[in-house]
């Protein structure tokens, strides 16, 4: 008797636990079993081209009839969630893919056939291999698409073999906790958040600014914040004064002509004292205040403990 893997790619297709997820595979994507590594129930996937170059793009099959949760990249810093139902849903810069299918074998069902015990979960995640990363992404012909590049014109290459890895179950959470754990034994290079020492200050609850004032933080606006908090009973522990990415140069009102003038200046000369920043920094006096924006003494009446019940 053969036993056939949890996941494979057979007669063009993925089958996850006897459940077509993705059709239509094209030849040159291979799959490799992550048993080597200790992975038996995943695999992991990989494509080899005819030509050498610093970025592909190539479809791993057609994505219809499932439902999916993506976690994708919209900025350079930050990462949002989107949801559908086929592959031109997809965003690009995906991160992350949890697909959920309930049609197909029964193998997951309990004795009393339990139609919630019959949903399988797919995690898919690209990884890092060599000097590429990966994303994947959707196309206008509901495909699923794998996305490699280096980021360097002069960093090339043809060849991948372990560039997503995809892993199942029948709990999501379970699911993605073991797709995590192996890709972690096979990589080398991080460890599980349950495996690192958390700070201190995880622990209390603190207060950003940002989401409240944005770029118009002012010294009366901190202060009517923290006396806020306090009198609702939920002094901060720590406070975060965020008005975005500083720059020595201020926040000053400038004609059109003078920001582009000074544009390149700015994105090349990042704020490393708090003494350069017009708001942090100390005025030629002490005292003084640079018309209503200065929250030094703010600052420290938090450090003073002023704010506290």
């Amino acid at each position: 008797m053969t036993i056939k893997p949890t996941v494979r790619i057979a007669d063009g297709k993925l089958v996850v636990k006897d459940r077509t997820i993705l059709t239509n595979v094209p030849d040159n994507v291979i799959d490799t079993s992550g048993a080597s590594a200790g992975l038996v129930e995943g695999v992991f996937l990989g494509t080899v081209f005819d030509h050498e170059n610093s970025r592909h793009v190539v479809s791993l099959g057609m994505l219809l009839e499932v439902r999916f949760l993506a976690c994708f990249r919209f900025k350079l810093w930050w990462m949002a969630q989107k949801m559908g139902d086929k592959g031109r849903d997809i965003p690009l810069e995906t991160q992350f893919l949890l697909v959920e299918t309930k049609d197909g074998s029964n193998l997951e069902s309990d004795i009393n056939g339990n139609e919630d015990n019959n949903v399988v979960y797919t995690v898919f995640l690209p990884l890092v291999e060599g000097p590429f990363k990966a994303c994947l992404q959707g196309n206008d012909h509901d495909e699923l698409e794998l996305c490699l590049e280096s980021g360097d014109i002069d960093t090339v290459g043809s060849t991948f073999a372990h560039s997503v890895y995809i892993s199942s179950g029948t709990d999501p959470n379970a699911t993605i906790y073991e797709a995590i754990t192996a890709v972690k034994l096979h990589l080398g290079t991080f460890r599980l958040r349950q495996e690192k020492k958390l700070p201190g200050f995880v622990d209390y609850f603190g207060w950003c600014t940002w989401d409240a004032f944005y770029q118009e933080v002012t010294q009366e606006g901190v202060e009517a914040g923290l006396e806020s908090l306090t009198a609702g009973g939920t002094p901060p522990k720590f406070v975060i004064i965020d008005d975005g990415w500083q720059s020595v140069a201020g926040d000053y009102e400038k004609n059109e002509q003078q920001q582009q003038q000074q544009q390149q200046a700015r994105t090349e000369i990042r704020l490393c004292l708090a003494c350069d920043n017009r708001l942090l920094g100390r005025s030629p006096s002490r005292g003084e205040r640079n018309g209503g924006l200065r929250i030094e003494n703010a600052v420290s009446k938090a450090v003073q403990g002023s704010f506290r019940e």
